[in-house]
């Protein structure tokens, strides 16, 4: 078999692949070169895989096993201490469960906080909006409201995504641009991209990495959708649409936009920086792909992503194995060590002389949890 079993070292490995590969997006989605010349599915891929490494964390039977004999068995060896009736490791457990349940909590208040405060909001008919929607968008079946409560455009909903507007002051063509990205984050079913990610987060709330990723979600989603709504333009068509994005930011304070995982917005002062790299990938974009680019690229993330498999890091184990029997299970009451004189280390199994350790192996299970006899 192929894949021998799931297991913590296994679990660790993918854990650690999962947060380089993050580490990794958020450096390349940085680099606007990149971005103009590869477009942003690279960097969606690259975080396709690294969400399917964590979340399958296999171990397979013919990857390269690098052994730890310094920091994995002390860890082992720390978290399998009692306190009590409970090992350090199970009490780790317990915290990191109790931590990923406030988190869902906290934000499950906060979505349903927002869910409420939209629903609060005071909702005007707007021809221009009807007409625009009806003209360029009837295909999408999306609603748009128009309301003077709104801070910035922005898409919220899961099942039923609805577009909220503030008043402005647009020509149909700059509404028609709008409206155009809001239903880009429908299409590409954003919200629940940030709502899975939200699950992430939760889940693993103690890495800093994961956590602090949260932005870059918001980034990357930006930019798809910005790459998507100016598809096939010409260079006068995305001038365009960037002045579009300009006027609404003139008669919006996006500095009150609240953040939400269930909501997606046009700007956001969470993503300031971001703005300069979204007007500059529109601008430098080309209509003629660089397809070995992106091919090599691809070949790279897959290729890693490969490769993390191929390689896992334990700790040192010694496998007592005698061919003619089949295996020896150490434990305390058929095995002890044996001190002698010379200060060899000796292991004894049903007093019968075993084999011959190191001192540094002493710290390592099984050996551990054995008693230890010194020779008189």
């Amino acid at each position: 078999m192929w894949i021998s079993k799931i297991s913590t070292y296994s679990l660790a490995n993918a854990i650690i692949f999962f947060s380089v590969g993050l580490l990794v997006i958020k450096r390349l989605r940085r680099n606007t070169k990149f971005i103009v010349n590869n477009g942003i599915t690279a960097l969606m891929v690259l975080l396709m895989i690294s969400v399917i490494r964590v979340l399958l964390p296999l171990d397979f039977s013919y990857a390269l096993v690098i052994p730890s004999d310094t920091v994995l068995p002390v860890i082992q060896k720390v978290t399998g201490f009692h306190i009590g009736s409970l090992t350090i490791g199970s009490i780790i457990m317990g915290i990191w469960c109790v931590g990923t349940s406030y988190i869902l909590i906290k934000e499950s208040y906060h979505i349903l906080k927002t869910i409420y405060s939209i629903g609060k909001y005071r909702i005007i008919a707007n021809e221009q909006a009807e007409r625009v929607l009806k003209n360029d968008f009837a295909s999408d079946k999306v609603c748009v409201f128009v309301s003077p409560d709104v801070d910035v455009p922005k898409v919220t909903g899961f099942i039923h995504a609805r577009i909220y507007i503030p008043e402005l002051k647009l020509s149909d063509h700059e509404l028609r641009l709008i409206l155009l990205h809001e239903v880009q984050h429908i299409r590409g079913g954003d919200t629940f991209i940030k709502l899975f990610y939200l699950l992430l987060k939760a889940a693993f709330w103690w890495n800093p990495i994961v956590r602090n990723f949260e932005l870059e979600i918001e980034n990357m989603l930006e930019l798809r959708c910005d790459l998507a709504s100016t598809k096939g333009m010409e260079r006068n068509e995305r001038v365009e649409y960037l002045e579009a994005i300009l006027n609404v930011m003139k008669q919006t304070e996006p500095e009150k936009s609240v953040y939400s995982s269930h909501v997606s917005t046009l700007i956001n002062e969470r993503i300031g920086e971001l703005t300069k790299q979204r007007f500059k990938v529109i601008l430098e974009r080309t209509l003629t792909r660089k397809i070995k680019f992106k091919i090599a690229s691809m070949g790279i993330i897959i290729s890693a992503f490969i490769c993390s498999y191929l390689i896992i890091i334990q700790p040192v184990y010694f496998s007592f194995q005698n061919e003619a029997e089949g295996g020896i299970d150490l434990t305390t009451e058929n095995a002890y060590i044996l001190i002698s004189r010379d200060n060899t280390i000796e292991i004894y199994v049903d007093g019968q002389k075993f084999t011959t350790v190191n001192e540094k192996d002493l710290d390592m299970p099984p050996l551990c949890d054995l008693t230890i006899h010194t020779e008189e």
